[in-house]
């Protein structure tokens, strides 16, 4: 983040944080990948929205297709703001708790 766009601010310092927190994936639960991939539509990985893997599929490609796959209504279905809600992650990373967390650590 600091590298590539010069951010060295809560978001960064969030984003940072949440990626060190994420569990591998034969931990990661259901819950837990829903809220990665609302991160990457809205919010602490959305700088990642129109970033390309090597075939040229934008990762928030990626996160739309499992939702949708997932849900009926995909990032808009209340069935997927429940199960992000109880990732263990949410607690720590959902919005507004980062920002109110480390915005402090920035004053």
């Amino acid at each position: 983040m600091k590298e590539k766009y010069g951010r060295d601010d809560a978001y960064s310092k969030a984003y940072l944080d949440l990626v060190d927190a994420l569990p591998s994936p034969k931990k990661a639960t259901q819950e837990d990948m829903d809220f990665v991939f609302g991160e990457v539509i809205s919010m602490l990985m959305e700088w990642s929205y129109h970033e390309a893997d090597e075939y040229g599929i934008k990762i928030a490609a990626y996160a739309h297709f499992a939702l949708d796959k997932q849900y009926a209504n995909g990032f808009q279905d209340e069935r997927f703001r429940k199960s992000r809600e109880t990732s263990k992650l949410f607690g720590e990373f959902g919005y507004p708790k980062w920002k109110e967390k480390y915005e402090k650590k920035d004053a």
